[in-house]
């Protein structure tokens, strides 16, 4: 992106929060190409509803809350028993749909047995599990395709064929509604619909399209779903500030 940029060293006096503002403005004029700051925001870029300054924010904002991580306090005394990895991976794809993909993986560090189906070597894997899930620009399942590398019983792999069914639904809301209807209960496999449920909000982050209002004028769909996106809040307020204090057409008193 830029010849001069170099990496850093001396990271001590840790940067001041005027040095941190600087640096995320001349980032954001860098992928937006403005100099010009914009009208109630200070930031580079024209008031737009196409995404441009709901940008430009949104740099601001995550510079300024990269070091305000607080770790987790020290543990008690104690031994590892179970590690379950989980990873989603997204892709676009050359024809111009994505590829969202889960993998699970479950080991204990020590033998263990199961009644009436054998042993297991310390860290052999319990579960491991893939899936691959293709959408379209509307989220639409096109195809998905089901791995199930190690399985502790016998009748697991029967829980692959029945996947095929979430094809032509909708990643969004009401997904794990969806979820349920196909694969809930002794229809499906508990790991492979845990992996389908936090899939959707992997392909929302792999879309950069997503965060963008949708053309209809209503707020992009993550808006109003956590504590920091409520309509009311800060977040909201500075890097969608069209949907600030927003509320559905329905809900406003006539």
């Amino acid at each position: 992106m830029c010849s001069n940029i170099k990496t850093l060293f001396n990271f001590e006096p840790p940067a001041s929060e005027l040095e941190i503002r600087d640096a995320s403005l001349q980032f954001v004029r860098k992928l937006s190409g403005f100099k010009v700051p914009s009208p109630g925001t200070g930031l580079p870029g024209p008031p737009t509803r196409d995404g441009g300054r709901i940008i430009e924010n949104r740099c601001f904002v995550l510079f300024r809350h990269r070091g305000s991580v607080v770790p987790l306090p020290p543990p008690q005394p104690r031994q590892p028993m179970h590690t379950r990895k989980v990873e989603y991976r997204g892709f676009e794809r050359d024809d111009g749909l994505w590829d969202i993909e889960g993998e699970l993986l479950d080991t204990k560090p020590h033998a263990f047995m199961i009644e009436g189906e054998g042993e297991w070597a310390p860290n052999e894997p319990i579960h491991h599990m893939s899936l691959r899930v293709t959408v379209d620009g509307t989220m639409v399942i096109r195809d998905i395709a089901v791995a199930m590398h190690a399985h502790p019983h016998d009748p697991c792999p029967q829980a692959m064929p029945p996947m095929q069914g979430l094809i032509g639904e909708t990643l969004g809301r009401g997904w794990r509604k969806t979820i349920e209807r196909h694969l809930g209960g002794t229809q499906g496999c508990t790991h492979l619909r845990e992996l389908l449920f936090n899939l959707a909000t992997a392909a929302f982050q792999t879309r950069s399209a997503s965060f963008a209002p949708p053309p209809d004028g209503r707020p992009p769909m993550h808006l109003g779903q956590c504590k920091a996106w409520a309509f009311d809040g800060p977040v909201v307020e500075k890097v969608y500030p069209m949907f600030f204090r927003w509320q559905p057409p329905d809900a406003v008193p006539r």
